[in-house]
């Protein structure tokens, strides 16, 4: 099969598929991605025996797996229940995606951004591009607010677009406020 790009040339992908997933959702996905060009493309199956271990060793044991040889750029789940997630997304910061991402990525052309793909329930702003007036808070309350709204999957940004969703600042007359 040619390939139909090199959109996702040098990456590799870990693919957890749900347990309750159809049979074609790994085949179907790892040919998409060969489509396009990725690296090396794995699939998690969960071991056989008890992996119940302290996060040290889980950690260990992930990048020895999928960190070394090839390591790991992108994990593809449609969500957050398997054993290393928070190592992987947390720890190690590799980004965990849905399949979307990747239909996305197919049909802009381009690698978009990870936040609004991800699985995490916890991620509640990740459909927002937040503006944090500097202007309104201090040097070191503005960073506490940028890093609130990037955990919970928002982006923030530099300067006020159309694509900006929301305005944060304490200021009616804000210079922010005055440009919407």
């Amino acid at each position: 099969m040619a390939n139909s790009s090199e959109l996702f040339e040098c990456l590799n992908f870990l693919l957890v598929p749900p347990c309750s997933s159809e049979p074609d959702w790994v085949n179907e996905t790892v040919q998409l991605l060969k489509a396009h060009s990725c690296g090396v493309c794995r699939v998690y199956t969960p071991p056989t025996t008890d992996s119940s271990s302290n996060a040290a060793q889980l950690k260990s044991w992930f990048i020895d797996h999928y960190g070394q040889d090839d390591p790991t750029n992108f994990i593809i789940s449609e969500n957050t229940d398997f054993p290393f997630y928070h190592i992987a997304a947390f720890d190690l910061l590799l980004p965990v995606v849905t399949r979307e991402w990747i239909h996305m990525c197919i049909t802009t052309k381009k690698l978009v951004r990870t936040s609004a793909f991800s699985p995490d329930k916890r991620h509640i702003l990740k459909n927002f591009q937040i503006y944090i007036s500097k202007e309104a808070f201090t040097r070191s309350e503005h960073l506490l607010y940028t890093e609130m709204a990037q955990a919970l999957g928002g982006t923030c940004v530099e300067f006020l677009s159309n694509r900006t969703t929301h305005l944060v600042t304490k200021n009616s007359q804000d210079n922010g406020i005055k440009a919407v």
